[in-house]
């Protein structure tokens, strides 16, 4: 898998400009932004180690840290264990654990930013 994540970084860094990403990811971004980095992490599959190079990757070429703090927040919330969780835990459980983890990683990506400014 180690080889596969290195692999997609040199494709990444072979044919992702960073003004491409400062546009779509950077400080610029606004809610398109927020748009790519939430619901792209719903439908990203696989650990979450195995992303760390590629979100350094996006960093280093001008990625928002509150972008990046967000994805990684909306690591937890992926619709493909949403039929298993509510068979097991219930319809109920499973809509609020996902609506709370999804609506926390606003405020909590945001305040990622602010600290790392400081």
């Amino acid at each position: 898998i180690l080889i596969f994540v290195f692999f997609v970084n040199f494709l990444v860094n072979l044919w992702v400009k960073p003004e491409l990403i400062r546009k779509h990811l950077g400080h610029d971004a606004g809610l398109k932004g927020w748009l790519y980095a939430v619901f792209g992490a719903m439908v990203m599959i696989g650990p979450p180690y195995i992303l760390f190079p590629i979100l350094g990757d996006l960093k280093k070429h001008g990625a928002k840290d509150s972008l990046l703090a967000a994805f990684l927040n909306n690591r937890s919330v992926q619709p493909i264990f949403m039929p298993v969780m509510a068979h097991y835990f219930g319809i109920p459980f499973t809509a609020i654990l996902f609506a709370l983890t999804f609506l926390s990683s606003f405020p909590s990506s945001i305040l990622v930013e602010k600290l790392n400014r400081e």
